[in-house]
């Protein structure tokens, strides 16, 4: 029986109609499923199809969409031995306008006539892929298909590279969480291990301290001893805070909150520690407003900016703590304010983030030394925002930071 020729489309507007089909807005695999469908249609053929080399050492492939005697095929994988798809992998395209079965043993029985194999690069300019079109009849008209072939692998490959760099991404973002999610695990099994010899070391300095055989300079390094176990103790439980909300695990009991009041007793101790630097903690809360929040966990938050703000402030300067409400009323703010060198306009969108490093340029400023930002601020924020609320940074007019938490008052 003789074999039936087919030469290029003469009428434009069918091949029109046919590329816009291929441009519709479509992506992974209903879009190569859509443009096998039409190659198809366009050749007359009875398969086409869209291949990924899996391996470049291996002659294995992977057909990823096709378009069969009038019907898809799922993904299959397939060996390019003694099959004309594996000469497009030289990296030219392959004519081959009869004698297809004839030629090639892997093929021997499909009644196939003709060839088209058009290779899809990688970003490295490597042939990773490749379009293919099987026909049983005998092609003429070279330069025509070719160029026709051509518009279909380019988009192919487009597709192929986007598909390729957003699975890379996706690899890469689980191997992240993977590696996260590590880091927090060891972060909280070394804050909890930690906590015990702390608790003991401190307990210890604190019996020896009561003695009364003690000298003055052995009672000094007993009190040296104690406040570094409290301050161990306090980044042991910023790390456990750190580890819990990273894990999704940061609970809020809200109740309603006297807020002056509330403020009032945070500064009992902050103003005993700011006395060491003779440093004045002015507040105005004179105004009763009440609001719903974990107490307790917004105690940590205003400690916390209180800490930092007697921390830069200089020997004898002001600190002033400023409770508001909107005049809406359904929100309400407190700001703490200092004198020390104030906060880098560049830095601002950065001092709420974890494990935020400078570089040491040799500024005086305390976000310019070559430090960490620390995690206070950043447990801070993710407070505020599971309150529902903000916190931000600004100029003191009189020199310094403002720190402000905004709040909604239910």
């Amino acid at each position: 029986m003789l074999s039936t020729t087919h030469a290029p489309p003469q009428d434009s507007a069918h091949v029109i109609e046919v590329l816009k089909a291929v441009a519709a807005p479509l992506t992974g695999e209903a879009f190569l499923h859509n443009l096998v469908q039409q190659l198809g249609v366009l050749f007359q053929a009875e398969t086409t199809f869209v291949a990924h080399r899996i391996d470049p050492q291996s002659t294995m492939v992977r057909g990823l969409a096709a378009w069969k005697d009038g019907a898809r095929k799922e993904a299959w994988e397939f060996d390019l031995k003694n099959n004309p798809c594996h000469m497009v992998y030289q990296g030219e395209p392959v004519f081959l306008p009869c004698e297809v079965a004839a030629k090639f043993s892997g093929k021997k029985d499909s009644g196939y006539e003709s060839f088209v194999g058009y290779p899809l690069r990688g970003r490295n300019g490597d042939v990773m892929g490749h379009i293919a079109v099987y026909s049983s009849k005998i092609l003429t008209g070279h330069d025509d298909w070719m160029s026709l072939c051509g518009l279909f692998a380019d988009r192919a490959e487009a597709e192929l590279q986007r598909q390729l760099l957003e699975n890379e991404r996706d690899r890469t973002i689980k191997k992240l969480k993977a590696l996260d999610a590590l880091k927090n695990e060891f972060i909280s099994i070394a804050a909890h291990d930690l906590r015990s010899p702390l608790g003991a070391v401190r307990g210890m300095a604190e019996v020896l301290s009561r003695q009364q055989n003690q000298g003055e300079r052995e009672q000094a390094l007993l009190e040296n001893i104690i406040d570094a176990s409290d301050r161990m103790a306090g980044l042991v439980n910023r790390y456990l805070d750190y580890a819990s909300i990273e894990a999704g695990a940061l609970k809020l009991e809200k109740i309603e909150t006297d807020l002056s009041r509330f403020l009032e007793g945070l500064l009992v101790l902050r103003r005993v520690l700011a006395a060491d630097k003779d440093i004045t903690i002015q507040a105005d809360l004179s105004d009763r407003i009440v609001c719903f929040v974990d107490s307790e966990r917004l105690g940590q938050v205003i400690d916390n900016l209180l800490d930092n703000a007697i921390k830069f402030s200089p020997h004898g300067g002001t600190i002033k703590l400023g409770l508001s409400e909107a005049d809406d009323g359904t929100s309400v703010a407190i700001s703490v304010s200092d004198e020390g060198p104030g906060v880098p306009e560049d830095l601002k969108p950065r001092i709420f983030g974890a494990f935020e490093t400078t570089a040491d340029d040799g500024d005086s400023n305390r976000f310019r030394s070559g430090k960490g930002f620390g995690l206070g601020l950043m447990i801070s924020k993710r407070v505020i925002d599971a309150h529902g609320g903000s916190i931000s940074v600004d100029e003191n007019a009189e020199g310094g930071a403002v720190l402000t938490v905004t709040l909604p008052k239910t």
